[in-house]
């Protein structure tokens, strides 16, 4: 198994082993923090990410693990973003949720080459908008868990609430129903979960 870990303009293979190599000095992507990261029909795709003040919604694919880049979008269809939530199930990349500066996002993107974008809903209803929560597809049914993040920004900058709720969608993200308002774990946000 391999993992990639995307820092600013490196990107290395995250192996077992405690050995580092760098697989590109100089990515055609501008630098950035938060971007999105997922694996797409043996493809990696790097989605969004913010340097700064400045906040992107470009599109880059690498079919060689990451040593090679192209930009399949300058701008996708969706808001420019950071601390999105993405996973890949069925084929599709799913994308939701996020911020742009000062505003949060709770609306749910789905595609199956990172070119065209479908928006399955400009505001989830049921969840508040948020930001750095934990997303995981279940791949027997595919039945999606959002869990925690955050509202706003955090104290001393905003007065944000970092979230211990669950949420859960069986039809690729349309409808969500509440599993629990308050899971027994302390809210959280930046993190991710495994679900089997």
């Amino acid at each position: 198994m391999q993992l990639l870990l995307v820092t600013l303009i490196a990107i290395c293979p995250l192996t077992y082993a405690s050995t580092w190599r760098q697989l590109s000095s100089n990515a055609p992507w501008s630098g950035r923090s938060d971007p999105q990261l997922v694996e797409l029909h043996g493809k990696r795709i790097l989605l969004g990410g913010h340097e700064n003040r400045n906040y992107y919604n470009d599109v880059w694919e690498s079919a060689d693990g990451g040593r090679l880049w192209r930009q399949l979008l300058l701008s996708a269809p969706l808001a420019p973003h950071s601390y999105r939530m993405a996973k890949c199930q069925n084929g599709h990349v799913f994308l939701m949720g996020g911020h742009n500066a000062g505003t949060w996002f709770n609306d749910v993107w789905s595609s199956e080459d990172g070119l065209s974008w479908e928006q399955i809903t400009s505001n989830a209803e049921s969840w508040q908008p948020r930001a750095a929560a934990a997303l995981q597809i279940r791949g027997a049914d595919g039945q999606m868990f959002l869990m925690g993040g955050s509202t706003s920004f955090l104290k001393p900058i905003g007065n944000g609430t970092v979230l211990n709720d669950v949420w859960a969608s069986r039809d690729a993200g349309k409808r969500w129903s509440l599993v629990t308002a308050s899971a027994p774990w302390p809210a959280r946000e930046y993190w991710n979960i495994l679900v089997h």
